[in-house]
């Protein structure tokens, strides 16, 4: 039996977030396939850290300022001797190349996000390099590929996010009051002030007895709570926090709504749909590839939260068949998705 190549993972931050829950569906399944995998991370303590540490895979916490960073990655990859070095954020992609190049291996950089937002997050020559020093790019949204593709002469690859249906979805009576989920970090990208701007009109103009419950927390909770308070809705949002289990917490809700101004594929959108739930959501990445009228509504970004909360209505009245909602997370399945990952490392 051929020797499967060897990767070294780089990755900025464990924390709960969708390209975080990418990297250990990868990771666990390129362990399970065989594959020499390690991890190094900038970060230390959060949230994937023991589910990852679980796998076999140990965490090595790479500590100091950018350049010193950089430079202990290189010689962890020279230590290593890693076929490939593969950056699991867009802002360590420079760490990855450089490290790869330092050990005479490819480097695969990432576009978990809008690649022209993600560059433009960054110092400029940082930007451009994170995009064109990697070997190969590997972004989740056809968008970021085609923009990847013009600016890079390397190879650009198009990988959606993985997703691992639940075996058997658990059995959980929905809550008796109709309820829209949100869920998120509580920064400016997830515009959850657009959330509840929708919320306030869909209680003015439609309907009163309804509650929307937030999943998540962040920098801006103090600032949408005062919002929610001024709106004159705080009666009928919830402010829940981080939850173990969201796609069980998704379940008892009525619908989902996605605020974003900016996506890759968000996890979200995919979790909702597998327990059988519509989705609403404003213009953002690849949502328009899994969001459309026979599983919700589909509003560009300029639509106002008037029109969101009408269309919000409509969906919250309609029948769904769930297996109908289920169909296109089907075809994501970590064997699937992770078939075309696996043949970039030959």
């Amino acid at each position: 039996m051929a020797i499967k190549p060897s990767i070294l993972f780089v990755a900025g931050t464990l924390g709960k977030g969708g390209a975080e829950k990418q990297l250990l569906l990868m990771l666990t399944h390129l362990k399970h396939a065989g594959y020499r995998v390690h991890l190094a991370c900038l970060t230390t303590g959060e949230w994937y850290q023991p589910q990852i540490e679980a796998l076999g895979i140990p965490v090595l916490h790479i500590r100091g300022s950018r350049l010193k960073k950089m430079a202990r990655i290189a010689m962890l990859a020279r230590k290593l001797k890693p076929d490939f070095v593969h950056s699991a954020h867009f802002y360590t992609n420079i760490y990855a190349a450089v490290a790869a190049k330092a050990a005479g291996a490819k480097s695969i950089g990432a576009s978990r996000n809008d690649l022209h937002r993600e560059i433009a997050e960054h110092p400029k020559w940082m930007g451009m390099a994170s995009v064109k020093w990697p070997s190969i790019l590997v972004a989740n949204t056809m968008l970021s590929t085609e923009i990847g593709k013009k600016m890079r002469n390397g190879k650009t690859v198009y990988l959606p996010n993985a997703f691992q249906p639940p075996a058997a979805p658990p059995q959980i009576i929905k809550s008796p009051m109709p309820t829209v989920a949100g869920a998120g970090r509580l920064v400016p990208q997830k515009r959850f002030d657009i959330f509840l701007q929708v919320a306030a009109e869909y209680i003015k103009n439609h309907d009163d007895n309804i509650q929307f419950v937030i999943y998540g927390t962040g920098s801006l909770l103090g600032q949408l709570q005062a919002q929610a308070e001024h709106l004159g809705i705080s009666g009928h949002v919830t402010f829940a926090g981080l939850v173990e289990d969201l796609p069980a917490h998704l379940q008892q809700a009525h619908c989902l709504l996605l605020t974003s101004d900016f996506e890759g594929t968000p996890n979200v959108v995919l979790e909702a749909l597998s327990v059988g739930i519509p989705v609403v959501a404003r213009e953002a990445g690849d949502v328009s590839e899994y969001v459309n009228g026979e599983n919700g509504a589909y509003f560009n970004k300029n639509a106002d939260p008037t029109a969101i909360a009408s269309g919000l209505y409509r969906v919250m009245h309609q029948t769904f068949a769930p297996e109908k909602l289920r169909e296109k997370v089907e075809l994501l399945k970590p064997e699937i998705i992770f078939s075309q990952l696996e043949a970039l490392y030959k």
